[in-house]
Formats: C-alpha cells, sequence, structure tokens
C-alpha cells in the first residue's frame, strides 16, 4: 500500500494511540517521483514525529 505524503499526516494521527511506534516505506518509486524526493516529504514525516512514532526509510536496492 503506498501512501501519498499529503496522507501521512491523517495516518500518523490514527495510529498514535496503538503500540506501534515504527514505519517503515520504501523509498524507490514510492517516496521518490522522477527518482527524487518531492518537496513536501521531509515536512510531512514531522507529524509521525509529534505522535512519536519514528520513520525509517529503506530500500531493496544495493549501494552499488
Amino acid at each position: 500500500m503506498t501512501t501519498e505524503p499529503q496522507n501521512l499526516a491523517t495516518a500518523s494521527a490514527a495510529i498514535a494511540a496503538s503500540d506501534i511506534r515504527l514505519v517503515a516505506t520504501d523509498m524507490d518509486g514510492t517516496l521518490t517521483s522522477a527518482g527524487e524526493f518531492t518537496p513536501a516529504l521531509l515536512p510531512a514525516f514531522e507529524s509521525p514525529r509529534r505522535c512519536n512514532l519514528d520513520v525509517l526509510i529503506v530500500t531493496g536496492r544495493s549501494a552499488g
């Protein structure tokens, strides 16, 4: 399931009272547009942090 950055605030509010402490999301094609992060991405991560949720960006691609 893909979550657009503007919907991250809504998702964060819904799970703030739950046992979830970490949100891990794929980077490539999920958080990027044309291979780059969008200007709205980093501010969108502020909402989960205010709810004490850590955000982990992951990728399955190799570093080389």
